[in-house]
């Protein structure tokens, strides 16, 4: 398979597929047509617009870089949107497959019945390959009781035993996501395999390049340290725990970037803290591309709160981190960051960061690390 032109069908029906992100089913596809593949996306009608999920039509059409994006409705308009949005029932996803006949399918998560759609597909075409993807775990995903029985425990482990036998792997993101699909859908080992999320490895060149080029537009010198944070940012992401820490660093050389979304949990108080501190900039919601510029201006990304795939994107950025200790995390830290807990342990990293020495070698193990574990040019060239 590795030598010839496949054709690759990424199926999306649970994630939003928002065309410029950072996110697992943007870039994997990207890089499958940069290899030479064809490239098909299947996704739902809705998409993230300014943080916030909004509703898009149904469309087929070529990306500018050649993938062929096609989102399907839902069907069941009569039954509740809660409901709707459980089953994930696309009528259209078989008619998709038969016409592309795809080489490799990969389905992004473990849940809704386009499940059956690709087993099915599968059964009738045994050289296809067949992955699933998860990146559930109990920290997003089987919040309640409810959903952990009937959700997973009942639905979605009944739609994966009638596709198991023909499913080739099933990809995991992280340790706690493994355990979810144990306990969940009570997976076997054997069919498991650790696939993380990754990012791009920028040279030194282009990092460089990017890092004078936005800091003359935020007028933030050279040698000054820059803090960045990213994402839906709310009482999980502890973001008003990261403006206040910083705002106790008395260190005028220290600037903080904020690249996302006030949630309304905590827009008021993060409003009027952004007034009292000039050294700290919000830049509202970011495409991918834009975002990566950001981080490679910066000397430290802080993920103190709920995890986020911009750790990885950071790391390959040769960024030192802060995040918060979660299993998942042990795997990314290896010299090149701090874990934090509390708002002491955060203020106390943010201070460690006034040596330039102690940045530059935390870097060097960001850039090891994302060269061998992250780099998705790597990564992309498994499922083939």
């Amino acid at each position: 398979m590795n030598n010839k032109k496949l054709r690759i069908a990424h199926i999306c029906l649970a994630s939003s597929y928002t065309e410029g992100m950072l996110y697992q089913d943007n870039i994997l596809p990207d890089v499958n047509r940069d290899d030479g593949h064809e490239v098909l996306v299947v996704s739902d009608c809705t998409c993230y617009v300014d943080g916030k999920i909004t509703k898009t039509p149904a469309v087929d059409k070529i990306l500018p870089n050649g993938v062929r994006l096609v989102r399907l409705e839902f069907s069941g308009k009569i039954l509740p949107a809660t409901i709707r949005n459980k089953l994930r029932y696309a009528p259209g996803l078989t008619h998709i497959l038969e016409e592309y006949r795809p080489d490799v399918i990969l389905h992004h998560s473990l849940v809704g019945l386009g499940l059956l759609a690709v087993g099915q597909y599968k059964k009738k075409n045994p050289a296809t390959r067949l992955y699933l993807d998860s990146h559930a775990d109990l920290n997003n995903s089987g919040q309640s009781i409810l959903s952990r029985w009937l959700q997973y425990k009942i639905f979605n482990r009944y739609l994966w035993g009638c596709i198991s036998k023909n499913v080739d792997k099933v990809l995991y993101v992280s340790s706690e996501a493994c355990d979810f699909l144990r306990q969940m859908y009570r997976i076997k080992d054997e069919q498991l395999e650790f696939y993380p999320l990754g990012g791009f490895v920028l040279d030194e060149k282009e990092k460089a390049i990017l890092r004078t080029q936005v800091r003359e537009e935020l007028s933030i010198p050279d040698g000054d340290i820059v803090f960045i944070h990213t994402g839906k940012m709310n009482n999980l992401k502890r973001t008003l725990e990261v403006m206040e820490s910083f705002g106790e660093q008395k260190n005028e050389n220290y600037h903080l970037l904020l690249a996302g979304v006030f949630e309304n949990e905590i827009k008021e108080t993060a409003e009027r803290i952004l007034k009292e501190d000039a050294r700290i900039k919000y830049l509202g919601w970011q495409s991918g591309k834009s975002l990566i510029n950001y981080l490679a201006a910066s000397d430290c990304y802080l993920q103190p709160g709920s995890q986020s795939a911009t750790l990885q994107a950071a790391i390959c950025c040769g960024l030192p981190v802060v995040v918060y200790p979660y299993p998942s995390h042990v795997l990314y830290l290896n010299g090149n960051g701090l874990f934090v807990s509390d708002r002491n342990s955060l203020m106390d990293a943010m201070r460690r960061f006034n040596d330039k020495k102690y940045i530059e070698k935390l870097s060097d193990a960001s850039k090891r690390i994302g060269r061998n574990l992250l780099d998705y040019r790597i990564l992309a060239k498994r499922i083939y």
